[in-house]
C-alpha cells in the first residue's frame, strides 16, 4: 500500500521545460516540500493557465528532482515550458481514495458501527513478511482461501457453511468428488465421552469401564477381544503362568520362611524349595590331596600317594599304583616293551646282521627282519622310478622331445599339431588409435596423445583342455584419430574362446589444445595377466623452445611401437603400431597441415607347444 504525502502552501515553478511523455522533473526550489519515504508519494498539480496536468512524484535522491508519473486523476501527459506554477494541492482523490486512513488509538483499530470489513484481496495474492493477510479471489473450495504470513506463507482452508455439521466426532476432510472441504464422521468411530468403546482393532481397550485400582490390564481371549483385568494378589505373591489359554494366577511361594540352621543352603526336592544341609564331604584333608567322587554322590578326598607312584583305575575307584616300569637299563640292545601286563625289559627282534647286498628291513607280521627290496634295479642312466601298478620300475621318464611355435595376426582355428602334450598361449589386445592433430599456428608446434597397448595374458593349457581346435579372434586395430584433433579409436579384445584374453587399449585424446593419453587395456583372462601401458599426453609448445619430442607409439607385451618424431622434424602424421601397440599421435610443425593419429596394432597371438 503507497502513502500519499502533503504539505501546505507548496508552491515553485518547474526548471526546465519537459515534454508531454517525460518521467522525470526538476523543480525551482524544494522548499517546503516534505521528504518522501519508500511506499510514499506527493501529488504535483502542474498549471499554465490552459492546460493543467495532476502527476505522482517519488524522490529520485536528486533534489529537486522527482521522479513522476504522468496523467493521473483523469489528466493528460502535457508539454510545459521553464517557469510553469508547480504546487501541491487538496484534490478529489484525496478524500474518495481507498486508502483513506483508519484512525488508530491504544493499538485498537474503531471501525465505528461498520457492519463488515474488506481486506485486501487479489488473484493469488503475495503476503511476505509477517502480519500481512490477505483474501484469494481465485480461491476454490480445496485450496487455501486467508493467506496470512508468519514466518511462512500459511493458509486457512474454506469450508462452505452448508456442510458444517454438529455432531460428536466429525471431523473436516477434503473430498475430491465434489473438489470441496467437508464434516466426515471420523474413522473407526472417533472417541467422544460416554459414546461407543474403542475397539481393539482401533488402538482401544474395547471397553467402556475401568479395572480395580493397580490391577493388572492384560490382552483378551483373542486377539481381537475385549481386554481383560488381573485382579491384585495378596502381599507376597508371585505372578504365575497358567498355561496357554488362561489367566496368570497369583501364587503364594514355597520357599522356607526362616533360614534354617548353619550351613544350610536353598534347594528343590521336585516340588519346592527348602533349606537343606550341605551335602558335600566333610572330610579333613592333607596338602597334595585330590578331590574324588563317591559311591554315594559325595565327594572325598584322595590322600597323596608314595614316591613313584601313579594314578590308575582300578575298575573301582581312582587308586595310587606302584609302577611296574623296571627300574635298571639291563643289558645292552634291550627295549622297553609291554607284555599285556607290565612294561618289561625285551632283547629287539630287528636282524643283528646286515645280511647281504640291498637287503632291507621289514616286517613279516610277526618279527622285523632283513628281506630283499622289490624296487627296480636302477637301469639306464636318466630313468625315473615308476610304478606299473604292481611294483616299482625303472622306465625311460616321459619327456618333450618337441617344441613348436605358432603364430596368429588374423582370426583362425587353432589346431594342435600332432602328439601336442600341453601349450602356453600368449594374447594380447588390440592397440588403441593414436590421436589426431589439427593444424598447428605460426612457430608452434602440436602433437596428438598416443593410443593405449592392449593388455597381455597367458594361459597353460593341456591336450584335454583344447581338444582338436579352438577359435582365435585377433583384437583389431584402433583407428587413427582424424586430422581435426580427433580421438583415436578403441582396439579390440583378442582371445583363444574364453580360455585366454587380452583386453584392448583405450584410443589416444586428439589435439587442438592438449589431451591425455590413451589407457591400456585392462586386466583379461589367464594364469598371468598384465595391464596394457597407457599412452603418453599431448602437447603443444614453441619451435623456438627446443625438440619438443612427440608421442610415438605405446609398445605392448611385444613391442611393436612406432617410432617417436621431433618438433624440428616435419609435419608428420602418427606411427602405427604392431602387435597389440597403440598407435602414435600425430605432429603439426609451423602451421604444417592437420594431420591424422597413427593406427594402433592389431592383437597377437603365440601358442608354445610341447610334444
Amino acid at each position: 500500500m503507497t502513502l500519499r504525502k502533503y504539505g501546505n502552501n507548496i508552491s515553485t515553478t518547474l526548471d526546465g521545460a519537459i515534454d508531454n511523455s517525460q518521467t522525470t522533473i526538476t523543480l525551482l526550489s524544494a522548499a517546503g516540500i516534505p521528504a518522501i519515504g519508500a511506499g510514499e508519494f506527493l501529488r504535483f498539480t502542474v498549471d499554465d493557465g490552459t492546460n493543467i496536468e495532476m502527476m505522482d512524484g517519488t524522490d529520485d535522491a536528486a533534489t529537486p528532482d522527482y521522479t513522476v508519473t504522468r496523467g493521473v486523476e483523469g489528466t493528460s501527459g502535457t508539454a510545459f515550458a521553464s517557469g510553469t506554477p508547480v504546487e501541491i494541492r487538496v484534490t478529489v482523490e484525496s478524500f474518495t481514495e481507498k486508502q483513506s486512513r483508519i484512525a488508530e488509538t491504544s493499538d485498537v483499530i474503531d471501525f465505528g458501527a461498520a457492519t463488515s470489513l474488506e481486506i485486501p484481496n487479489s488473484a493469488a495474492p503475495t503476503v511476505n513478511a509477517d502480519g500481512e493477510i490477505a483474501l484469494d479471489t481465485t480461491i476454490t473450495d480445496h485450496k487455501g482461501l486467508l493467506k496470512y504470513y508468519s514466518g511462512e506463507v500459511m493458509v486457512i482452508p474454506a469450508l462452505p457453511i452448508a456442510n458444517l455439521i454438529s455432531t460428536d466426532t466429525y471431523v473436516i476432510s477434503y473430498d475430491a468428488a465434489s473438489d470441496s472441504f467437508t464434516m466426515t464422521a471420523q474413522a473407526g468411530g472417533g472417541y467422544a465421552p460416554g459414546g461407543t468403546d474403542v475397539a481393539v482393532t482401533d488402538g482401544g481397550t474395547g471397553r467402556s469401564t475401568g479395572g480395580t485400582a493397580y490391577a493388572i490390564i492384560t490382552a483378551g481371549t483373542t486377539a481381537t477381544g475385549v481386554q481383560q483385568t488381573l485382579a491384585i494378589g495378596s502381599v507376597g505373591q508371585i505372578l504365575q503362568s497358567a498355561g496357554a489359554g488362561a489367566l496368570a494366577t497369583w501364587s503364594t511361594p514355597t520357599y522356607p520362611s526362616n533360614s534354617g540352621t548353619v550351613g544350610c543352603f536353598l534347594r528343590s526336592d521336585g516340588t519346592n524349595y527348602l533349606a537343606s544341609t550341605v551335602t558335600w564331604f566333610t572330610d579333613t584333608c592333607a596338602r597334595g590331596d585330590l578331590v574324588t567322587g563317591r559311591t554315594s554322590n559325595n565327594l572325598k578326598f584322595l590322600a597323596l600317594g608314595s614316591a613313584n607312584c601313579f594314578l590308575t583305575n582300578d575298575g573301582t575307584d581312582t587308586v595310587w599304583s606302584t609302577s611296574s616300569i623296571p627300574t635298571s637299563a639291563g643289558t645292552s640292545g634291550k627295549i622297553l616293551v609291554s607284555n599285556g601286563t607290565n612294561y618289561v625289559l625285551s632283547t629287539p627282534t630287528f636282524p643283528n646282521a646286515s645280511a647281504t647286498t640291498r637287503k632291507m628291513t621289514v616286517s613279516d607280521g610277526t618279527n622285523w627282519v632283513a628281506s630283499t627290496e622289490t624296487w627296480a634295479v636302477p637301469g639306464t642312466t636318466g630313468n625315473l622310478l615308476t610304478s606299473d601298478g604292481t611294483n616299482w620300475t625303472s622306465a625311460v621318464p616321459a619327456s618333450f622331445t618337441v617344441i613348436n611355435i605358432q603364430v596368429f595376426t588374423a582370426d583362425g582355428t587353432y589346431t594342435p599339431t600332432a602328439g601336442m602334450k600341453y601349450c602356453i598361449i600368449e594374447a594380447v589386445g588390440g592397440g588403441g588409435g593414436g590421436g589426431g592433430c589439427a593444424n598447428s599456428g605460426a612457430g608452434v608446434v602440436v602433437y596428438g596423445s598416443a593410443g593405449g597397448a592392449g593388455s597381455y595374458a597367458r594361459k597353460f593349457a593341456s591336450a584335454a583342455t583344447i581338444g582338436a581346435s579352438k577359435a582365435i579372434t585377433i583384437g583389431t586395430s584402433g583407428a587413427a584419430g582424424a586430422n581435426t584433433g580427433g580421438t583415436g579409436g578403441n582396439g579390440g579384445d583378442t582371445s583363444l574362446t574364453t580360455i585366454c584374453i587380452g583386453k584392448g587399449g583405450t584410443g589416444g585424446i586428439g589435439i587442438g589444445a592438449g589431451g591425455h593419453g590413451g589407457a591400456g587395456g585392462v586386466l583379461g583372462t589367464g594364469d598371468v595377466t598384465v595391464v596394457g601401458n597407457g599412452g603418453m599426453a599431448g602437447g603443444a609448445g614453441l619451435t623456438t623452445s627446443g625438440a619438443n619430442a612427440t608421442n610415438g607409439g605405446t609398445a605392448s607385451y611385444f613391442g611393436g611401437a612406432g617410432k617417436g618424431l621431433s618438433s624440428y622434424g616435419l609435419t608428420t602424421a602418427g606411427q602405427d603400431g604392431t602387435k597389440g601397440a597403440g598407435g602414435g599421435g600425430g605432429m603439426s610443425v609451423n602451421a604444417g597441415g592437420a594431420v591424422i593419429g597413427g593406427a594402433g596394432g592389431v592383437g597377437y597371438v603365440v601358442i608354445t607347444e610341447f610334444i
